[in-house]
């Protein structure tokens, strides 16, 4: 025997059960966007080729700037290393590269908005490098820094005090990954209640750099110790994981959270 459906379920009733259908098409949940979007500007990258241990040649930077932009950064921020052991990396230099990166960006037909700054490493040499100014910041004065494994806390301290009287705002690259610092949780809260501004990179909450960086990145996440979360890439290999770590919802939420609070360098 068989049945014709539309004999035995009467209209009223396929019509409710196309409406609820409706609604729960219309208000279910929207998987999230899988973007770095919400974040617009990336405010650590080593794109500029030949400087540092960043991108190899022009080819390669070119191809990390459009995939930045691809993964929704719209605002690029170059940021070689400056170091006692990179004593060719003068301002000089890296403006020449600079303009040659943005000359190879107009000439493969990208439209990309790239900036220049320095991630500048607290060593021996820091301290001339500071009287002599001006350095190369992020907006706001902001001055991306690396801290050196073996120098001792009281000196970072004395170092980061001194650039606050010169009206730099430090921004610590990667302090998820301080973990030479003795009790280096008190010490990372303690300098963002001093208002130094906290890089995370977006590849530390996936793991990338070890299981214990992890693990702090997550618990700055969770008590809002983040100012920015960033890129911090130097190769295609490492374009190839910020994409797949989009696949994170932890990834995904960090975004969402500092997405927010008005993203990287709010105003």
């Amino acid at each position: 025997m068989t049945f014709n459906l539309r004999q035995t379920v009467p209209a009223t009733s396929r019509l409710t059960n196309i409406y609820h259908l409706f609604m729960f098409t219309l208000f279910r949940s929207k998987p999230e966007p899988r973007t770095f979007k919400p974040l617009s500007t990336d405010i650590h990258a080593h794109l500029l080729p030949g400087l540092d241990n960043g991108s190899a040649d022009m080819s390669e930077a070119v191809s990390l700037a459009s995939g930045l932009h691809d993964l929704g950064f719209v605002h690029l921020y170059c940021t070689p290393h400056i170091s006692k052991s990179l004593p060719g990396n003068t301002p000089d230099r890296l403006l020449a590269v600079f303009d040659a990166f943005r000359r190879s960006l107009s000439a493969a037909g990208l439209d990309i908005q790239v900036s220049l700054a320095a991630e500048y490493l607290l060593d021996e040499g820091f301290e001339g490098l500071l009287e002599a100014g001006p350095l190369l910041c992020l907006p706001g004065k902001r001055l991306l820094v690396e801290l050196q494994p073996n120098r001792a806390e009281v000196d970072l301290r004395t170092l980061l005090f001194n650039l606050r009287i010169k009206e730099y705002l430090p921004v610590l690259a990667h302090p998820e990954r301080y973990h030479f610092l003795p009790n280096y949780n008190k010490v990372i809260s303690k300098w963002h209640e001093r208002g130094y501004e906290m890089q995370v990179d977006i590849l530390s909450l996936t793991g990338h750099h070890g299981a214990a960086t992890r693990e702090t990145a997550l618990w700055m996440l969770k008590n809002n110790l983040i100012s920015s979360l960033a890129s911090n890439v130097h190769n295609r290999k490492e374009l190839e994981l910020l994409n797949r770590s989009l696949e994170s919802s932890r990834v995904r939420d960090a975004v969402r959270k500092i997405g927010e609070r008005g993203g990287n360098l709010p105003v």
